[in-house]
């Protein structure tokens, strides 16, 4: 059996392997996977914590520094207690991963990601199935350290969710909805109303700037979601290339990004959403709505 040390002593080499190994779709394999990561992480977390009572000790003649730096440590650890996944897991996972394996992914996500995201887009459906599983733990695990790395995520998840092998699809649409519940809508709205907006986006890749954003916004926080907020997403979902596009794609994503953008947005205002709704519902011009 691997050592956990051994482990530890070669993340960047054997941690990619493991996490690919969480979703292997032999439930043990998968199991026996999550419980070393997690073991992985439990050292790490003492390791951390090792450190921080020697680094405490050094200080001890500056009590600022230490009061400041365990309150730090106590609101980490309040955060961990209190936060719990709002959407469904798919296996092996059955709650929260520990604390210990998030942040030892949170610590070394930007070269975790990077072969993840590049994978993806192979031309091998073996390799894209497998870079959308780790994908999906990385989301999954990153939680919202993921906010960092929109920029090159959502083009991925926006290319990928279109693949034609349903695995890659599934677990990409799983990751955008892990996604949306741990990033505010604010951060990801205006990466993806320009992922959909415009004259020169092709409809196929309107259709998956829609998916992802209906994705987005089924797990979204509806505490995260401002009246205008709202409102701006409302308007670009009935701009003209929306909301008169003959293309089945378009107009099925528009529709579910549209039900999920109302279902979620509690705060919604009927009297200021209701001409954009009926505009994404009729394709009717807003200007006309009020005769009707």
């Amino acid at each position: 059996p691997l050592r956990v040390d051994t482990l530890l002593s070669f993340p960047h080499e054997l941690l990619p392997l493991l996490l690919l190994g969480i979703t292997d779709e032999t439930e043990k394999l998968g199991k026996s996977a999550l419980e070393l990561v997690e073991a992985v992480g439990r050292t790490f977390e003492a390791r951390k914590a090792t450190a921080r009572a020697a680094k405490r000790a050094a200080k001890a003649a500056d009590s600022g520094a230490q009061a400041e730096e365990d309150e730090a440590v106590m609101e980490t650890d309040a955060m961990d207690v209190e936060m719990e996944p709002t959407v469904p897991l798919l296996p092996p996972f059955t709650g929260r991963p520990g604390a210990g394996c998030r942040h030892l992914v949170q610590q070394m996500l930007k070269e975790l990601l990077k072969p993840v995201l590049q994978d993806v887009k192979e031309w091998t459906v073996a390799l894209r199935t497998a870079a959308a599983r780790q994908l999906y733990t990385l989301v999954l695990l990153a939680e919202g350290k993921m906010e960092d790395f929109l920029d090159t995520i959502l083009p991925a998840l926006c290319s990928a969710v279109s693949d034609d092998a349903v695995d890659v699809a599934t677990r990409v649409v799983a990751a955008t909805h892990s996604l949306g519940s741990n990033i505010p809508v604010r951060s990801w709205m205006p990466l993806m109303l320009d992922a959909v907006k415009g004259e020169q986006v092709r409809a196929q890749s309107r259709a998956s700037g829609l998916v992802v954003m209906a994705a987005l916004l089924r797990t979204a926080n509806a505490a995260s979601m401002p009246d205008d907020l709202i409102l701006e997403m409302a308007d670009v979902l009935a701009c003209k290339e929306l909301r008169t596009s003959d293309h089945p794609a378009v107009r099925r994503q528009l529709f579910a990004a549209t039900t999920n953008l109302v279902c979620g947005s509690h705060a919604c205002r009927p009297r200021h959403c209701a001409p954009p709704w009926s505009a994404v519902r009729l394709g009717a011009d807003p200007c006309c709505l009020e005769e009707q």
